[in-house]
């Protein structure tokens, strides 16, 4: 990990993260970085992922527990890996928008930046609380479903459409209905 002196890259940062083989590395969090030389455009055209987390194919039979098995401690490991999933998708999302969008304004930019780093410690959060029930991250199937959107991405606009309004506003959405349900599970924890 650098060190607090020597800042990174923002197209390195998004490299490493895009390129990663290990957890750590997509959780890298530079601690400092610049935008002195975005480079040109590159377009990632999937995700390097570490042992046992490569992407499945998504099966009907594969949905998320219903509410009334969240009792079961296991159920709601199961949700927070998917959740995990979602977020580790959008940080490469979002790592792919800045090495797509080199041009993009400043605040875009740096915004996007500051949402990766926040996005990350989401994982490191669903990681830890599904640990703490038994499931480690990658034991179950993980998907390439918000992946596949990133052709469309043709414009740091479409990302807002596609990522801030879309996939992140449901995210809101469910958060609370899903808290909800973990607390009367008796799983404060997890809300």
């Amino acid at each position: 990990c650098p060190s607090a002196s020597v800042a990174m890259e923002l197209r390195e940062w998004a490299i490493r993260i895009l390129s990663a083989d290990s957890l750590e590395e997509k959780l890298l969090d530079p601690g400092a970085w610049t935008d002195q030389a975005p480079g040109t455009s590159l377009r990632w055209k999937e995700p390097v992922r570490p042992p046992g987390m490569g992407f499945s194919p998504r099966r009907k039979e594969e949905k998320l527990p219903p509410f009334h098995e969240h009792s079961d401690p296991y159920k709601r490991a199961l949700c927070l890996h998917r959740f995990a999933g979602h977020e580790l998708l959008a940080v490469e999302i979002m790592a792919f928008t800045l090495l797509a969008f080199p041009d993009a304004p400043a605040t875009f930019r740096k915004g996007l930046a500051h949402t990766l780093r926040e996005e990350q410690g989401h994982v490191a959060l669903y990681v830890k609380h599904m640990e703490r029930l038994g499931v480690h991250f990658g034991d179950c199937p993980l998907y390439l479903h918000f992946w596949k959107h990133t052709p469309h991405i043709q414009s740091p606009l479409h990302y807002v459409s596609i990522m801030s309004l879309t996939f992140e506003m449901a995210n809101l959405d469910f958060a609370p209905i899903y808290g909800k349900s973990f607390s009367v599970a008796g799983d404060v924890e997890s809300t």
